[in-house]
């Protein structure tokens, strides 16, 4: 029998450019990073990385699969140049996954690390037994913990580290300007960190009233973008049970609704899926893609960062104009978000708007 090598590209697609397409800007950050954390005055880990940390350490076959993954990870960057991993233990890679618990993220047009857990877990998450890690439910649970305690940091004033003109990392430096017409959105361009109170206030800025106007007035036959995603995919006539690829994995309505509420995954049998996927640099609110009224919503637990689906496009997803379903995914924290609505029923009704 013939051997076989699995090779990988020196750049790999990267929808949105949530993480940098050349590995060696990934290398760099990586490398950046544990030079950083070894700096650090303090062993003590943060409260949802030791949880993460003692269930590896008590849960022999968790411990297996990512020692595995790690070593994998470093055979590759033994053969390559342009891959360094920064890390070679279980241990070493919690030190940098805690660093991540205060950091900001500065701008960047060439190197731009908008999921820096992600680019830690690049390498090892893609290994067979990496796979496998990430499939357990109790590893997403503290992930999830993780995530949080994160997104707190960042809702934070001490997140606004980069919001400032300095060059060339600053979000409203000139290179930065040149991404994001930032006179598009509410702020004040006179004030500290142009008024913005966290990272995340920044992030999910508004547009100023008009800047966007929506197309179709009136018309309810119309279906507009729910946020400034690009199109990805579009697939007519959805099965209950179809063979839809998103990022190498099927996505057929009974997958889409979950097994439970088949009897939403029903309905819109024979409808038609739409995929985008957000920019790093684009406006992140989400409105209605359509009128009328949301009679259910619900979250599925998912995968963080197993590697089929760790970098899903966010995505809306719609039956013809009879009934509408919403379904949101996170570039880095990839949890859907179902939102179900019909006219004509009771509930919350929403208005398309810019």
């Amino acid at each position: 029998m013939a051997n076989t090598r699995t090779v990988y590209p020196a750049r790999r697609s990267r929808h949105g450019r949530w993480l940098p397409a050349n590995e060696r800007a990934l290398s760099d950050f990586r490398t950046s990073l544990a030079n950083h954390a070894a700096k650090r005055t303090s062993e003590v880990l943060s409260p949802p990385v030791c949880e993460l940390t003692a269930l590896i350490e008590t849960t022999p076959i968790l411990r297996m699969h990512l020692t595995q993954a790690i070593r994998r990870a470093l055979m590759l960057e033994r053969s390559r140049k342009d891959i360094k991993l920064g890390y070679s233990t279980i241990s070493e890679l919690m030190v940098l996954i805690d660093s991540v618990m205060t950091m900001s993220l500065p701008f960047s047009t060439s190197a731009m690390v908008g999921c820096p857990i992600n680019a830690l877990l690049d390498w090892p998450m893609c290994m067979p037994e990496g796979f496998a890690f990430f499939q357990f439910a109790e590893v997403n649970e503290k992930f999830k913990k993780i995530l949080r305690h994160w997104g707190r940091f960042l809702s934070g004033p001490n997140s606004r580290e980069y919001l400032n003109t300095r060059s060339p990392d600053g979000w409203f430096s000139a290179e930065a300007s040149k991404s994001i017409d930032m006179s598009l959105f509410e702020c004040d361009p006179t004030a500290q960190f142009h008024g913005f109170s966290s990272w995340n206030d920044f992030f999910t800025r508004r547009f100023k009233p008009g800047a966007r106007p929506v197309a179709g007035t009136g018309d309810p036959r119309i279906v507009v973008s729910a946020c400034e995603s690009t199109p990805y995919q579009i697939r007519r006539h959805a099965a209950l049970l179809d063979a839809f690829w998103i990022k190498a994995q099927p996505y057929s309505l009974r997958d889409i609704f979950t097994a439970r509420r088949s009897d939403l995954a029903d309905q819109f049998i024979g409808g038609t899926v739409y995929q985008g996927f957000l920019n790093a640099y684009n406006y992140h609110r989400w409105h209605a893609p359509v009128d009328g009224i949301v009679v259910e919503a619900y979250s599925v637990g998912g995968t963080y960062y197993s590697d089929v689906a760790s970098e899903p496009p966010r995505s809306l997803r719609a039956e013809q104009l009879s009934g509408i379903y919403h379904g949101r995914r996170g570039a880095g924290d990839h949890r859907d978000r179902h939102t179900h609505s019909r006219p004509g029923t009771g509930g919350v009704r929403v208005r398309r708007n810019g």
